[in-house]
C-alpha cells in the first residue's frame, strides 16, 4: 500500500519542487508573476517575443498581476496592494485617482496602461531591468 502511494506522489512531488526552482530561478516567486519580471523574468513580459518588452506590455503584465479579483479594473485596493509590492512602484501610490480619468473610482487597463506610460518610472524600470537582460 505504502509504495503504490509512493510511486504516485513521488513524481507529483518532484514535478511540483522543479516547477518552483524554476519559478524562483526566473524571479518569479519572489513577490508575484510582475515583481518576479521586474527581478529578472523580462521575457514572461514579452508577450510579442521581439526581444523588446514595451511599456504597454509591462502595463499589461502588472495589470493582469494586480487585478485579483480578474475583473478586468483595478480597485483602489488592489491598485494599492500592487503598488506595496515592490520599492519600484512607490511612486505611483498616489496616481490612482491622477490615472482615473473617468472618476469611477476604478482603473480599467486603458486608464492603467496610459498612467504606466507616462510615469518616467516605466522608462527607468524598462533600462534598469530589461535592458540588462537583453530585452
Amino acid at each position: 500500500m505504502m509504495n503504490r502511494y509512493f510511486y504516485r506522489v513521488m513524481p507529483l512531488v518532484t514535478l511540483a519542487v522543479s516547477a518552483a526552482l524554476a519559478l524562483q530561478l526566473s524571479g518569479c516567486l519572489a513577490a508575484g508573476a510582475a515583481a518576479g519580471a521586474a527581478v529578472g523574468g523580462c521575457a514572461l513580459l514579452d508577450r510579442n517575443e521581439d526581444q523588446r518588452v514595451t511599456a504597454a506590455e509591462l502595463s499589461d503584465g502588472l495589470f493582469d498581476a494586480w487585478d485579483a479579483n480578474d475583473d478586468n479594473e483595478l480597485s483602489r485596493p488592489e491598485f494599492q496592494e500592487g503598488v506595496s509590492t515592490s520599492p519600484r512602484y512607490q511612486s505611483w501610490s498616489v496616481e490612482f485617482g491622477n490615472w482615473d480619468s473617468n472618476a469611477d473610482d476604478m482603473l480599467a487597463r486603458s486608464e492603467f496602461r496610459s498612467g504606466v506610460g507616462g510615469s518616467p518610472d516605466t522608462a527607468e524600470w524598462l533600462d534598469d531591468q530589461c535592458d540588462d537582460l537583453g530585452l
